[in-house]
C-alpha cells in the first residue's frame, strides 16, 4: 500500500471530469459518477494526509483524443468552438496538468480537483 511506501512525494492522481461541476441533459449517470469521484478525492485526502499522502482530481473538458475525434468531427469542432479560450484541449493539456500534480512542486497540494478545460465549465 501506499501508504508504506518511503519518500517524501506520495501522490494520488485521479481522473474526473467538469461534468460533475455542471448540468447537462443525457449525462446523468456520468455526472453523478464523476462527482461522487470528487468527493472520495476529498475524503481520501483527509484521511491519507497524516501518512504524507497526497490525493487530488484533475477535471478535463473538451479534449481532442483520437476516441472523440473519430465520431462526428462536425459536431467535436462545433463544441470545441463555445471553449473560451477557442479550442479542445489536447492530451498533452492533460498530461502538464497530471505531472505537475504528481510532482514534488505540488507537495502542499492535497484535495483539489485541478479544472483543465479553457474556460469551458465558465460558459
Amino acid at each position: 500500500m501506499m501508504v508504506a511506501v518511503p519518500g517524501p512525494n506520495k501522490a494520488i492522481l485521479v481522473v474526473s471530469s467538469i461534468r460533475a461541476l455542471g448540468a447537462r441533459p443525457g449525462r446523468l449517470a456520468y455526472a453523478v459518477t464523476k462527482a461522487g469521484l470528487n468527493q472520495m478525492v476529498r475524503v481520501a485526502a483527509l484521511e491519507l494526509a497524516s501518512h504524507n499522502v497526497r490525493v487530488n482530481a484533475l477535471s478535463p473538458g473538451i479534449t481532442a483524443t483520437p476516441l472523440a475525434l473519430e465520431g462526428n468531427p462536425e459536431i467535436f469542432a462545433e463544441m470545441a468552438a463555445t471553449v473560451p479560450l477557442g479550442r479542445a484541449g489536447t492530451p498533452l493539456d492533460m498530461a502538464a496538468a497530471a505531472v505537475y500534480l504528481c510532482s514534488a512542486e505540488a507537495r502542499f497540494v492535497t484535495g483539489a480537483n485541478l479544472i483543465v478545460d479553457g474556460g469551458e465549465s465558465l460558459a
